[in-house]
């Protein structure tokens, strides 16, 4: 074959791929709108709420000024392992969105053969042979089938980030709520430590007064019952600091003794508080991770189910190779020649017992699946930050009624103590304020932790704790991010990334 012929065979073969590659269509592709009723206001919303920038929702947080928190969220951004492993999950995505990106393109490899045979029944010499070449195959996609999977697998991919963010913004929020907790108890403690103190110099008292004949035995046996009353709930204080000490060291890659040095000095609730955040309903859709991951499987799954329904028709094979080959028969000289081969093929399916249909149905109904795993989370959302409201509104409440409870049980307190010293009032008096005194200071506390939780729940809802812009660490995640992008950016694959 000389090499005008072979030149004027390459041109007929790309003029034909061309012309398949110019009609190819996705005349299977499914519809992945989802409408949603969105309301317009929160029922529960705060009047307090205020509008807060993506930066202050992206770092809630600091709004706590709490710079022990602060080192601990650094910490876990650094080395969770819950966050390690959904880096990978990404990274694993990002790899098979490349892969199912490939089946649009031909392949191309370079072979290369060497062979030496001999007819044993006649007496023919030896022949030797050797070609080396390129064989090319494509698979044109003129129905669309590989396009639509490949749009399936972006969106797929972008689902695994989307689950990064959504472990991110869970992780934020269970290491402010554990250390929240932490300062609680450590508060509690004190508190309790102080009140055990005055107690048991208020055993010695009684105990003196019982001496001089001025108390009963039977209030030495109560101020003695309501001592060991309150030391007995030291220990299950104790154990919940600890346990809580563990779970941050948990959530930061620290072993129990490191993390347990660093946050055994007890401190108490941070003083500030974050602003309580005023977004729209419509805002989550867009600022909720798992929101944007349902809608990014519903539209992975109506492109997988456009790609099934692609198996009904036709298949179209082209395939070509060029190269050289060479012969020897028995001590004559090589003779070799260029070779070059165009085939096209056709694979229509006729009968499979029902399988193609059955897999479209099975398509069919993930996408449905998808659509209502999609509107059941956005319900959930709403709820949530409903929930979160209505706990931030009632946590408030309470604090400040309880704040007045405790100024109130202490004056009692002081009160009580000065009439017993006189005599006016029995120890059973004394006792009942010191209870109600210790009590109301314990609850104060916890009300305090309360209303800080709740924020923490609520920028939790919000889905506060990430950003817009992509992240540093996804950058070199692998180089197949980059190829595939490049491959998203072409026209025809634009529709698995909106």
């Amino acid at each position: 074959m000389n090499q005008s012929s072979t030149a004027m065979h390459l041109r007929l073969a790309t003029a034909f791929v061309a012309v398949l590659a110019s009609t190819a269509c996705t005349v299977t592709r499914v519809n992945d709108e989802v409408t949603l009723p969105v309301p317009e206001r929160w029922e529960n919303a705060d009047l307090s709420a205020r509008s807060i920038s993506r930066e202050d929702l992206a770092n809630w947080w600091t709004g706590f000024g709490d710079a022990d928190l602060d080192e601990l969220i650094r910490a876990a951004l650094a080395v969770n392992h819950d966050l390690k492993l959904a880096r990978e999950r990404v990274r694993e995505a990002r790899a098979g969105e490349v892969v199912a990106l490939s089946q649009l393109f031909p392949t191309v490899n370079l072979t290369a053969a060497k062979s030496r045979s001999k007819d044993i029944t006649r007496p023919i010499p030896i022949v030797n042979n050797e070609n080396a070449g390129l064989v090319a195959s494509w698979e044109i996609d003129l129905f669309g089938g590989n396009q639509l999977e490949a749009e399936a697998a972006a969106a797929r991919a972008l689902a695994a980030e989307e689950s990064r963010r959504a472990v991110l913004v869970s992780l934020l929020a269970e290491v402010a709520r554990n250390y929240l907790q932490l300062r609680s108890v450590q508060e509690q403690i004190q508190v309790l430590e102080r009140n055990i103190a005055v107690q048991q110099e208020s055993l010695r008292l009684i105990e003196a007064r019982f001496g001089a004949g001025l108390a009963s035995a039977f209030d030495v046996s109560r101020a003695r019952t309501l001592l060991k009353t309150s030391e007995s709930s030291l220990p299950t204080l104790q154990a919940d600091a600890a346990t809580k000490i563990h779970r941050l060291g948990v959530l930061v890659g620290k072993q129990p003794a490191d993390i347990g040095r660093a946050l055994a000095s007890a401190k108490p609730l941070p003083a500030s508080i974050p602003a309580i955040p005023a977004l729209l309903p419509s805002e989550l859709l867009t600022q909720r991770p798992d929101l944007r991951r349902a809608r990014k499987l519903v539209t992975a799954a109506a492109a997988s189910a456009g790609a099934a329904k692609a198996d009904l028709f036709p298949t179209f094979l082209l395939s070509t190779s060029v190269g050289r080959q060479s012969a020897q028969l028995g001590s004559l000289p090589w003779r070799s020649a260029g070779v070059f081969a165009l085939g096209a093929g056709l694979v229509q399916p006729l009968f499979n017992a029902g399988r193609i249909r059955a897999g479209i149905d099975a398509a069919d109904a993930r996408f449905a699946q998808a659509t209502v795993v999609y509107e059941k989370s956005f319900l959930e959302a709403l709820e949530d930050v409903e929930n979160a409201f209505v706990l931030n509104r009632t946590s408030r409440e309470r604090q400040e009624n309880l704040a007045i409870a405790t100024d109130s049980a202490e004056r009692a307190r002081s009160q009580a103590s000065v009439l017993y010293e006189k005599g006016v009032v029995d120890y059973l008096a004394l006792l009942d304020a010191q209870r109600t005194a210790l009590a109301s200071e314990d609850a104060l506390i916890r009300a305090r932790a309360d209303v800080a939780l709740s924020l923490v729940g609520l920028y939790r809802a919000f889905g506060g704790g990430w950003s817009f812009e992509k992240p540093a660490s996804n950058i070199a995640m692998n180089d197949g991010i980059e190829l595939s992008e490049f491959f998203m950016s072409q026209p025809q694959l634009s529709n698995a990334r909106k």
